[in-house]
């Protein structure tokens, strides 16, 4: 028999983007995947790391977990180190939930739908917050997502 407090579950969120939209910041786009029976005492921000890369993705910007009973983005917690990884761990011990991470690529390719990310497609617009720009594409903080 083993003890629940020895494993926990991650539930990736990668290959999206994070949208703003008027007050609210969302997730969008995207694969997911769950990541059953990691080890509480042996995981560390390496293996984070490792398990990030195992979904595919060789570079990322943030690697970022959302707090349990907290709402969206403002719930949102960067994980940077040894101590971000165990705080993790342990909010998903506390509240009994599997945990929520959202990997910020820093080169979103096409996922083959159509959505094309291109880097610093927001030169020129007012604001790289606004969710449209002049010529119709959607801004995504430095990037903007053409239709």
């Amino acid at each position: 028999m083993f003890d629940c407090s020895e494993i926990f579950f991650l539930f990736f969120k990668y290959g999206g983007t994070f949208i703003k939209f008027g007050d609210s910041t969302e997730y969008f786009g995207g694969k997911f995947k769950t990541v059953y029976g990691l080890d509480t005492d042996r995981f560390r921000y390496f293996d984070l790391v490792e398990e990030v890369e195992k979904l595919g993705v060789k570079e990322f910007d943030k690697i970022m977990y959302q707090v349990p009973q907290k709402l969206r983005y403002a719930g949102m917690k960067e994980i940077v180190d040894d101590s971000g990884v165990m705080e993790m761990i342990n909010m998903g011990h506390k509240f009994r939930t599997v945990i929520q991470v959202c990997v910020v690529e820093s080169n979103p390719k096409d996922d083959g739908d159509g959505v094309n990310v291109v880097d610093n497609a927001s030169e020129g617009s007012n604001s790289a917050n606004k969710l449209t720009d002049d010529d119709g594409d959607v801004n995504v903080g430095d990037h903007a997502i053409w239709r």
